[in-house]
């Protein structure tokens, strides 16, 4: 029973841990809307919010905040004259700054006092870890000197997922450091705080009124639902893909139960014979075995819950240092005890039958050891199961974040239950066929296989069941993360360019690509004109109400990048339509990319309108593309003819490839940085660096996984073979009075052991391909690559499992002597 208890705990562990992390994260996000949205309402745009907005806001009663995010180079001077850089996002505010919570500053004090009259800064405290920066250390914020005067350990409004680190500064320390220009990429805002009761009342009818008042406004309005949505969404997904996976290991843990449960009660048939003889009932019989099963299973499930609560406590506090939010410990507890009754119904649901076949032990048993069970009604146990069952279905759906998910996964696992199924019963049956035509040692062998088993029932199945299980779980979470990792390097071509810089003024133009052309490395310069724009509507119909893809839903929020193109670029995918002539000048065409337009049922002719600079402009549809995103070339989803956008205000986006040495690519970026100092560059290859190590911990995490899955099987499989072991002392002790030697009951074992574990490993294959597949296309929008070796290992893996497993618990079955078995030891 310890294995079994080991299996049920692990997997109420499991679960206890991927719920209360999630759990208490989505719980400090709620607690926290306002202060992570900064106010009550917070209306947000690509360009200066007018004034009428502001009069709008002020007009309700509420204190207004202004500012505006945007990404820039900051740099620190260092002893040698030179200067370090990095990548920042940086917010500027007014003086009212922060509404709603506080800002934590290290040292102490005020953000007043922090931001000054203008020339201070506050970091994050990554910054000045990567710059050096002591407080009131002088840096450069575009061509601006500024101050820095402490590190932000904690701010509101800070529910979003950047890319860089953040800095504050006063909204004039940006005007004068000329950050502020048209065609800029930045997001400006406005929000507000409402006095007194009512709230929620009242920020839906300032909804309102900003909608009446601006209808054709392309900004974005957001109260305090909408806050933290990044990280919400992040943790909404991964927690469910997690919990998926805990279930999957309690299920595993369910099959331990009941080989575990089975072997115990057939330790104490002889017991139970006897207090049958002497007059007891059945249900005496259960009560006594039931209660003492019901310890057991309670303490490991009791035991689970406090091993993953603990980790999702620490785990809390971890994930609390690293995301925008603070967590509540206190959530760990409800969803401890929802694994506690998932746990608890998971062992009823399998521990049940075998007791109930169990507990009516017929008195002749005190004389022979396997009499065949007569036990309860088949009927009345498979009633018992189904009920059971669907209580625990209804509990794991009815508590899901996602229950077309939930459904999905448990239709999957009982597809896998019955397919494993399938080939426990077609190995055995096949045996028995396949034995009538053999001799010698391969007959016994095959012979062994078709047994259909005593009061344990047949023991083959129960083998293919148990190993296939765990190996189907670990196969799964083992070739997602491989298909991710092959993924992400096929998708690092070596064409990628070197660099990125964006913000470039038109004015600046001529002087960056005189900068960047006095360097002998670089090659492949190339620049477009970069806009800002949204998505108001898709052929008459509202952005929001687009019947759009999963996989392209994204697109219709938020801002995206648009360029304007005469001709095509070299290695355009046109996929429909043509391209518009060189010298165009007509009513404003559009090309898209051609995985949106599917998404969206948008075809060529179609008509979209985007919101570009304020401005809502209708465009149809001249041709689709087939963006290949993985080239990190520039790409765009829209691009647009040249006629009426073609003078208003832009940036220009840059790229080109050098040698790809470090202190050649330092150069360049120090070079064109301090000619224009408002230009932002990003080197991709620091960029996938580190993405390399996003990937790499997300591997690590699904490889732990993976583990949970493999120790489950092992455990499911020891529980089973434990669980078998008198009937194969039994059959060892015939085997030897009938002559068979230790090297011939070996034999016959390691055929049992082989052909079930390539049946279990090729069905875990099959399964795991099936389902990795299906995760990989349906969840993570990629498609899965093909890897032979990963498959090869899982079957190996089976047979090393099998054979190891195996190996252990046949040592004491080779010594079984007759003597013994008339002994009924």
């Amino acid at each position: 029973m310890w294995v079994a208890l080991a299996c049920l705990a692990l997997g109420v562990a499991a679960m206890a841990l991927v719920g209360g992390v999630r759990a208490s994260i989505q719980h400090g996000i709620d607690d926290q809307r306002r202060a992570l949205l900064g106010g009550d309402l917070a209306v947000e745009g690509p360009d200066p919010l007018p004034d009428a907005v502001r009069d709008v806001l002020e007009r309700a009663g509420g204190r207004v905040s202004a500012s505006v995010r945007m990404r820039s180079m900051l740099y620190a001077a260092r002893p040698d004259g030179k200067a370090d850089r990095m990548l920042v996002e940086v917010q500027g505010v007014d003086g009212g700054w922060p509404l709603v919570g506080g800002v934590t500053l290290g040292p102490e004090g005020t953000v007043s006092a922090g931001l000054g009259v203008g020339d201070g800064l506050l970091a994050d405290p990554l910054v000045a870890d990567r710059l050096h920066l002591g407080v009131g250390a002088e840096v450069r914020l575009g061509g601006w000197p500024l101050r820095y005067r402490a590190a932000m350990e904690a701010t509101p409004d800070g529910g979003g997922i950047s890319l860089a680190p953040r800095v504050v500064v006063a909204l004039p320390a940006l005007r004068r450091a000329g950050l502020i220009r048209p065609g800029m990429l930045a997001t400006w805002s406005l929000r507000v705080v409402l006095p007194g009761g009512d709230r929620e009342r009242r920020v839906r009818g300032l909804e309102g009124e900003l909608a009446r008042r601006f209808p054709e406004a392309g900004w974005q309005v957001h109260d305090s639902r909408d806050a933290a949505v990044q990280v919400s969404h992040l943790v909404t997904e991964l927690g469910q893909f997690m919990a998926l996976l805990g279930l999957t290991a309690l299920s595993l843990g369910g099959l331990g139960v009941s080989a575990g449960v089975s072997s115990w009660m057939a330790g104490r048939r002889r017991m139970m014979a006897v207090l049958s003889s002497l007059g007891a009932s059945s249900g005496v019989i259960v009560t006594m075995m039931g209660g003492q099963i019901a310890l057991l299973c309670g303490a490991g499930v009791v035991a689970g819950v406090i091993v993953g609560a603990g980790g999702a406590a620490v785990l809390a506090r971890v994930s609390g240092a690293v995301l925008p939010v603070v967590v509540a410990p206190g959530a760990i507890v409800g969803s401890g005890g929802l694994a506690g009754v998932v746990g608890v119904l998971t062992a009823v649901l399998f521990a049940l039958p075998a007791v109930l076949r169990g507990v009516s032990v017929p008195p002749a048993s005190l004389f022979r050891d396997d009499v065949g069970v007569r036990g309860a009604r088949p009927g009345v146990i498979r009633g018992v199961v189904v009920a059971v069952g669907l209580v625990l279905l209804a509990v794991v759906i009815g508590t899901a974040q996602d229950r077309r998910i939930a459904v999905g996964f448990v239709v999957s696992v009982a597809l896998v239950f019955v397919l494993f199924g399938v080939i426990g019963r077609g190995v055995q049956g096949g045996a028995g066929v396949l034995a009538r035509g053999r001799v010698g040692i391969v007959r016994l062998g095959l012979a062994v296989l078709a047994r259909r088993g005593g009061a344990e029932g047949a023991l083959v199945p129960r083998l293919v069941l148990g190993l296939g299980m765990g190996l189907s779980g670990l196969a799964i979470v083992w070739l997602v993360e491989g298909g991710l990792q092959t993924q992400f390097r096929a998708a690092m071509p070596r064409t990628a360019p070197s660099f990125y810089f964006v913000d470039i003024q038109p004015s600046d133009l001529e002087r960056f690509e005189a900068v960047v052309g006095a360097h002998s490395g670089v090659r492949d310069v190339r620049t477009l004109p970069s806009m800002r724009t949204r998505v108001v509507s898709v052929n008459g119909v509202a952005a929001e109400r687009v019947v759009a893809s999963a996989r392209t839903r994204w697109a219709l929020k938020g801002d995206h990048g648009l360029t304007i193109e005469p001709v095509p670029v070299p290695g355009t995918d046109i996929v429909a339509g043509r391209w518009w002539g060189a010298e165009y000048a007509g009513a404003p065409l559009l090309s898209m990319d051609a995985r949106l337009a599917e998404g969206w049922g948008v075809k060529v002719g179609d008509g979209l309108v985007l919101n570009v600079l304020g401005r809502d402009v209708a465009f149809r549809v001249a041709n689709l593309r087939r963006v290949q995103w993985q080239s990190l070339r520039m790409n765009f989803a829209f691009v647009a003819s040249p006629g009426m956008l073609s003078h208003a205000p832009h940036t220009e986006l840059a790229t080109f490839r050098t040698d790809g040495v470090a202190a050649h690519d330092a150069d360049i970026l120090a070079d064109v940085t301090d000619a224009l100092p408002g230009v932002t560059g990003i080197r991709v290859a620091d960029v996938l660096r580190v993405l390399s190590g996003l990937v790499d911990k997300l591997a690590l995490a699904l490889s732990a996984l993976a583990g949970v899955m493999l120790v489950s099987g092992i455990l499911v499989l020891v529980s089973t073979v434990l669980a078998a072991r008198r009937q194969r002392r039994a059959e060892g002790a015939i085997l030897r009075a009938l002559g068979a030697s230790d090297r011939q009951l070996w034999g016959i074992w390691v055929i049992e052991f082989a052909v079930v574990g390539v049946a279990a490993g090729g069905g875990a294959a099959v399964c795991g391909v099936a389902l990795a597949d299906l995760v990989m296309r349906e969840v993570l929008y990629v498609s899965m690559p093909f890897m032979p070796g990963r498959v090869v290992l899982v079957i190996s893996g089976a047979l090393v499992v099998m054979f190891a497993v195996g190996l252990v618990s046949l040592r004491a079955m080779v010594r079984a002597r007759p003597a013994a078995l008339l002994r009924g030891r």
